[in-house]
């Protein structure tokens, strides 16, 4: 795959996060709910925490592997969209042998990519707990 068509698949991808993701809307005048103040950041006022989450982090550990965590994530959706590209690319390819060992390179390299970060999600888990057991 050449790096133009790369860097298209990339910005369409992040084009459509930027576009469905939520917005922010400029609301409120006051950064005071219910009597707690909320930190306001460039006139945007933004909660101490997320609605409904109750997790506190006692170490950093525990934040380090919640990030480690979501990054796993990302890149395991990341290996996903590519194995439905190399699959639209096999179908497309229309009996070029050519085309149809890229598409089928595309798809082994994506499925060796998703069992590597299950792996490292595993290994990513087990430590995040020996760690911060007690």
């Amino acid at each position: 795959m050449s790096i133009k068509r790369t860097l298209a698949y990339l910005s369409f991808l992040a084009a459509n996060v930027l576009l469905w993701s939520p917005k922010i809307t400029f609301a409120q005048e006051e950064c005071v709910t219910e009597g707690t103040p909320y930190p306001a950041v460039g006139g945007i006022c933004l909660p101490l925490k997320p609605p409904g989450v109750d997790k506190e982090y006692n170490s950093l550990g525990e934040l380090i592997g919640d990030f480690l965590q979501i990054a796993l994530l990302i890149v395991g959706m990341v290996a996903v969209v590519f194995i439905v590209v190399g699959g639209y690319r096999y179908i497309m390819a229309g009996g070029d042998e050519e085309a149809v060992g890229s598409a089928k390179k595309t798809i082994t390299s994506s499925v060796i990519g998703l069992i590597i970060v299950l792996f490292s999600y595993a290994i990513v888990r087990i430590v995040v707990n020996l760690a911060t057991s007690t």
